[in-house]
C-alpha cells in the first residue's frame, strides 16, 4: 500500500482486534474492548464509559496528561489512538484521515476528563450523547451542579 507521509488514508487499515487482544503489553481495557469488538460490531461510547473501571480511567487520564505534556509513552498513546478509532468504528464511522483521527483523539480525551468529573461528583454527565459521529457537536454532555462550590476545587 502506498502512502504519502502527510497523508494517510486511514479508510485502509484494518485493526487486528485478536493482535490486541494478544498483546500483553495494551492496557487491560483497550484489550477488553477489542475482545469485546470481535463478538459484537457494534458499542456505543456510553457503554464503553460505563463498563470502564475507576482504574482503567486513571490509567487512561495518566495516559492523555503524557500525551499533552509532550512526555509521550509511545505505547500508552497507542491504547489511546486504538481505543478511539475502535470506538469510532463500534459506532460505524471511520476517520479518513490523520486530521480527523487527531480531532477525535481530542473529543476522546475530552470526554476522559468529563467522565472523570462526573464520577468525583462535580458534574452531570450525559453519557447517551458522546459519540463521535457529527450529531454530537450541538449535544450537551456534561452540566455543572448547582450544589457544588467549584471555587474550592
Amino acid at each position: 500500500m502506498e502512502t504519502n507521509k502527510n497523508n494517510f488514508d486511514l479508510t485502509k487499515f484494518f485493526i487486528s482486534y485478536q493482535r490486541i487482544v494478544d498483546d500483553t503489553q495494551m492496557l487491560s481495557c483497550t484489550r477488553i474492548l477489542a475482545l469485546r469488538l470481535q463478538k459484537q460490531q457494534y458499542l456505543t461510547v456510553k457503554d464503553f464509559f460505563i463498563d470502564l473501571s475507576n482504574d482503567d480511567l486513571i490509567n487512561l487520564l495518566k495516559v492523555t496528561e503524557s500525551l499533552y505534556s509532550g512526555n509521550e509513552q509511545t505505547l500508552g498513546v497507542a491504547n489511546i489512538f486504538l481505543i478511539t478509532e475502535m470506538l469510532t468504528r463500534a459506532e460505524g464511522l471511520i476517520s479518513t484521515d490523520e486530521h480527523q483521527l487527531m480531532s477525535r483523539v481530542k473529543i476522546f480525551c475530552s470526554f476522559l476528563t468529563c467522565e472523570s468529573l462526573a464520577r468525583r461528583g462535580l458534574v452531570k454527565i450525559f453519557r447517551e450523547n458522546l459519540s463521535f459521529g457529527e450529531e454530537m457537536i450541538d449535544s450537551i454532555i456534561i452540566e455543572k451542579l448547582s450544589d457544588i462550590d467549584y471555587d474550592s476545587y
